[in-house]
């Protein structure tokens, strides 16, 4: 089944419409990594349970972000694909991506989740964002609307590891009450914290002196055999 709003038509992601709750997780995946994957993980079985849902959304171009992704758009969808393949109750919704192809608009976070409640009206949803993102959150199109629609889970990233410096952080920006600082800080899932980025991944692939240990806990097998394959980031075709 699809909807359409106006000539705009949405094909639904594969999540059952009686899913317990579904965690959105948007981002490059350029390419998507260990961390990606963990916490996902993480986020979902914190607020839903493992029952729960993960929605992997490989996103077009960032309105907050001058460069683009690296690989293509496609490339970056069959690896986020491969990276979810093996994550129960997961699947990958292309909808920025045919959006951008069809429209070239902006990628706005708030018009996905939009989307996504035309056509499952009654998902409990939230909406996976590092620290960083948070950060900026308020410079987010019509951000104070995403927050009612899907609140945010929250996991610590770099630096940011502990709340004090969280709350420190977001109140810093000016752009939040006191009890909405508080409100950010009850978003806060525990993870892993890890400063592995798809940057510094993308130039351990192109190094040959990268041993194999290290990027096979970089990315997955099927991740990193796709890189090769297709001579992603200046990775060696050739390489076993």
């Amino acid at each position: 089944m699809t909807a359409t709003h106006g000539q705009d038509e949405i094909k639904p992601p594969k999540v059952p419409h009686d899913a317990v709750g579904v965690v959105l997780f948007g981002g490059s995946f350029d390419p998507p990594h260990a961390w990606h994957t963990k916490i996902a993980k993480a986020a979902r079985d914190a607020v839903f349970g493992p029952d729960g849902w993960i929605l992997f959304v490989p996103t077009a171009q960032s309105p907050l972000k001058t460069l683009g992704p690296v690989a293509s758009s496609s490339d970056r969808a069959a690896m986020i694909g491969l990276a979810a393949a093996n994550i129960t109750n997961s699947a990958v919704w292309l909808d920025e991506i045919d959006r951008a192809d069809s429209y070239g608009h902006p990628s706005y976070t708030i018009e996905t989740v939009e989307r996504l409640r035309r056509v499952h009206p009654g998902l409990a949803l939230r909406l996976l964002i590092g620290m960083d993102q948070a950060e900026q959150f308020h410079r987010w199109h019509r951000y104070r609307e995403l927050l009612k629609l899907a609140e945010p889970v929250v996991v610590y990233r770099g630096h940011m590891h502990q709340r004090e410096r969280v709350r420190a952080a977001l109140a810093a920006t000016g752009a939040w009450t006191s009890a909405e600082l508080k409100a950010w800080e009850n978003r806060l899932v525990p993870c892993e914290v890890s400063a592995v980025s798809s940057t510094w991944v993308r130039q351990a692939v192109a190094d040959p002196r990268t041993d194999q240990e290290t990027l096979r806990n970089l990315v997955s097998s099927s991740v990193l055999a796709y890189i090769r394959k297709n001579g992603l980031y200046g990775a060696c075709a050739t390489q076993s």
